[in-house]
C-alpha cells in the first residue's frame, strides 16, 4: 500500500474531526435545550382587544373574546383562581 504524505497546507484528520465535531455538538446542545418543556405557567391579557393567552399544562393558548363581559369575567377568574400574583 502507498502511503501519501498530506501537503503542509492540508488539514490533518484529527483537524477534520474537530472542524465538524464543534457544528455538529452546538446543534445537538441547542435542539436537546429547545425540547425540554418549561415549567413556568403563566397568563396574560391584553384589555384593549379581549385576548388572554398563556402556558398551562405543557401548553400555549389563546382565546379572543368578542364580548367585554364574557373577557372580563374570565379574566377576573384566571387572575382570582389559577394564578396567584
Amino acid at each position: 500500500m502507498i502511503s501519501i504524505k498530506p501537503f503542509e497546507q492540508e488539514f490533518s484528520q484529527e483537524e477534520i474531526d474537530d472542524f465538524i465535531a464543534y457544528p455538529y455538538s452546538y446543534l445537538v446542545g441547542y435542539f436537546s435545550a429547545i425540547e425540554k418543556p418549561s415549567n413556568y405557567e403563566f397568563f396574560k391579557h391584553i384589555d384593549s382587544n379581549l385576548i388572554l393567552y398563556g402556558y398551562t399544562n405543557g401548553k400555549f393558548w389563546q382565546k379572543n373574546y368578542e364580548q367585554d363581559d364574557y373577557y372580563r369575567q374570565r379574566r377576573d377568574e384566571l387572575k382570582s383562581c389559577y394564578f396567584k400574583w
